[in-house]
C-alpha cells in the first residue's frame, strides 16, 4: 500500500518536472501534432491529470479538476 506521504512526494516531483519542461509553451504548442506520430502534449497531460484525480477522489478530494 502506498503511503499518502509518498504519493504527495511523487505527485509534487512530477508536477514540478512538467511545469519546468512546459514553461513558455502556448496552447497552440500543446496541441501540435508531431510528424512521427503519437498524441499531442495536451492529450498526454490530460491523461496525467485524470489518472491523478481518480485516486485523490477516492481519498475524498471532490474538487473539480477542470477549473
Amino acid at each position: 500500500m502506498i503511503s499518502a506521504d509518498l504519493l504527495i512526494r511523487l505527485y509534487t516531483k512530477t508536477y514540478d518536472n512538467i511545469r519546468q519542461q512546459t514553461e513558455g509553451l502556448t496552447h497552440e504548442d500543446s496541441v501540435m501534432q508531431f510528424p512521427f506520430g503519437g498524441n499531442c502534449l495536451n492529450w498526454n497531460l490530460g491523461h496525467v491529470v485524470v489518472s491523478r484525480w481518480n485516486p485523490l477522489a477516492l481519498l475524498g478530494n471532490r474538487q473539480d479538476i477542470w477549473n
